[in-house]
């Protein structure tokens, strides 16, 4: 015997499929409607923590352009999907141009409401652990305390290495580490980061550069660094320099696990380059005095 087919009315069909209808989006609506503010705050809390855009700074040079390009080529092979290239509209030069850049993006960022970002310099090179694993080291930093900008590539003086249970994130084999630093080549930046860039001015810059604003804050890192900077030369300045930047994070890394404050520094980061300077255990309290707990 084949089974019966019950024709219903039109208006009928429709008004259970109404009800079907409704019947999920309440079950949907509830579990939001029962949690306490302060759950829906800490769920805001966390999803802005986490890295939100990733920009590439770069100028209307063509060389430079072709070499956001291809940066941004990288990142979509591996899956970050929101990045944007920045051209600065500054046609100035030197410490003042590149101030000028990264404070048009943090106004960029906070207009669009973006509380947590990624700046890449378009001169930056990326480490495959940075490329391939984006998604886990976004997670990594994103539940990590106490930062307002975190390093991927930087020119290191001062390093801490917090205990086992800091609350701090490791990442894929790479140590997560409290840093007082120079460079804008790639970081991640916070809200407060954005409004000390979009609030500052070139007259006033800490140390007379856009790293001085970031200086300023708690900073984190991974040791080894995830970007560095191109050897022997400088976008900023137009000319040559010698970089020694992953020889400084080995030098302050193995001597700062051997302090009894677990925090060391270079006295003296241009005459380390000319092969002169000391590392030097130091008390963390530097470090606590710059925001980190």
């Amino acid at each position: 015997m084949s089974p019966r087919v019950v024709q219903l009315p039109v208006s009928l069909s429709f008004l259970l499929l109404f009800i079907k209808v409704m019947k999920v989006i309440v079950q949907a609506i509830l579990p939001a409607a029962h949690q306490t503010p302060a759950v829906l705050q800490t769920q805001r809390r966390v999803s802005d923590a986490h890295v939100q855009h990733v920009y590439i700074l770069s100028t209307v040079d063509q060389r430079r352009l072709a070499k956001a390009r291809e940066i941004q080529i990288q990142l979509l092979a591996n899956g970050v999907e929101k990045s944007s290239i920045f051209i600065s509209t500054s046609r100035e030069s030197g410490h003042k141009g590149c101030w000028l850049g990264h404070k048009q993006i943090a106004q960029q960022a906070l207009r669009k409401g973006q509380s947590s970002v990624i700046i890449l310099e378009d001169d930056v090179e990326l480490s495959d652990a940075f490329l391939k694993n984006f998604a886990s080291m976004n997670e990594s930093i994103s539940a990590s305390p106490s930062w307002s900008v975190f390093y991927f590539g930087h020119n290191p003086e001062m390093m801490s290495i917090p205990e086992p249970a800091g609350g701090l994130a490791d990442f894929e084999g790479y140590k997560m580490v409290r840093l007082k630093s120079w460079s804008t080549v790639a970081y991640a930046a916070r809200k407060e980061i954005l409004h000390a860039l979009e609030i500052s001015s070139f007259e006033s810059l800490p140390d007379g550069t856009v790293d001085g604003v970031l200086r300023q804050f708690p900073a984190l890192g991974f040791f080894p660094m995830l970007a560095s900077h191109p050897e022997n030369w400088s976008n900023t300045v137009h000319k040559q320099r010698r970089i020694y930047w992953r020889v400084q994070e080995i030098l302050l890394f193995n001597l700062a696990v051997t302090c009894s404050t677990r925090c060391a520094r270079i006295n003296d980061l241009y005459s380390l380059q000319m092969g002169r300077g000391v590392v030097e255990c130091v008390d963390s309290s530097q470090l606590t005095a710059l925001g980190a707990p």
